[in-house]
């Protein structure tokens, strides 16, 4: 099969993922024994990782 056409998606455009990727750190940091609510971290998507870590959150 022919591919025939790609549709990007630049966040917000058709799927608005901020709230998943801010639970995905939440997970994240549970896997590591920190307790983080969404909450606090929902705010800091559209930073780096390496921005967001030491936010102290």
């Amino acid at each position: 099969m022919e591919l025939q056409a790609v549709i990007l998606d630049i966040d917000g455009t058709l799927v608005l993922s901020n709230d998943a990727h801010a639970q995905a750190w939440v997970e994240a940091f549970a896997a590591y024994r920190y307790e983080v609510p969404f909450e606090k971290v929902r705010p800091l998507i559209g930073m780096g990782g390496d921005q967001l870590i030491p936010t102290n959150i």
